[in-house]
């Protein structure tokens, strides 16, 4: 069989002029947005994602929410704090912020299988007036992403998000959380979590940032 022969000139500008007319009006209903967040995709490692306390672990770990294999991986979250009714937060934290402007945030979950401990996580949003790295005080308006995702459904991954919140004056960033609650006393919990996002419009399913180093997210490459 013979290679399929590349589009032409005249089909490639085409294509472009296409794609010049559609991105502004996917931008102006929402639909396509920046993703403001940092490393939400996980590529190679966890950084700038944090762990709030001692007793709890934040790993790269190769199970991609995308299928992308090697290319790309998740972060494995493992609450291993002793006590009964625990919960162990992990966050980003999130500059360039524009008072008054409505902001969607949230982030695919995923409980791995076969674990004794039961629980749930979710994603949240706080903001802060201060600089740098969510200084300062914490502000009203933040939320919390739906639904939360329990452990009665794992080996799934589940988009947990919130598409509407409006940053109040005076705030400056915007600290995203991923929640994982563990029930009983003893052992340890694990929770997967990938494709974090936090942009400036109401509901954005498209970002316009595709600021990763993998390129398994697209079906072919052309030069």
């Amino acid at each position: 069989m013979s290679p399929i022969p590349p589009p032409s000139f005249a089909v490639r500008t085409m294509l472009a002029i296409g794609l010049a007319l559609l991105l502004p009006a996917l931008a102006a209903t929402g639909l396509l947005a920046q993703n403001l967040i940092e490393n939400p995709e996980f590529d190679s490692d966890t950084a700038p994602w944090v762990v709030f306390g001692v007793m709890s672990t934040l790993e790269w770990n190769s199970i991609d929410h995308d299928g992308c294999g090697n290319a790309s991986g998740s972060a494995l979250a493992t609450n291993l704090i002793p006590g009964g009714d625990t919960v162990q937060i992990y966050a980003n934290c999130v500059a360039g912020i524009v008072p008054g402007q409505t902001y969607s945030f949230g982030a695919d979950l995923r409980f791995p299988t076969g674990q004794a401990a039961s629980g749930s996580a979710k994603v949240s949003a706080t903001w802060y007036d201060g600089v740098p790295d969510c200084g300062g005080t914490a502000l009203a308006g933040g939320g919390d992403s739906e639904p939360v995702l329990m452990t009665t459904t794992p080996g799934e991954w589940v988009q947990s998000s919130n598409d509407g919140i409006v940053a109040p004056p005076g705030a400056q960033h915007l600290q995203v959380r991923i929640w994982l609650y563990k029930s009983p006393a003893g052992g340890s919990l694990e929770l997967r979590f990938d494709g974090a996002h936090v942009a400036p419009a109401a509901g954005g399913m498209f970002f316009d940032g595709f600021g990763t180093e993998s390129s398994c997210r697209w079906s072919a490459e052309v030069p």
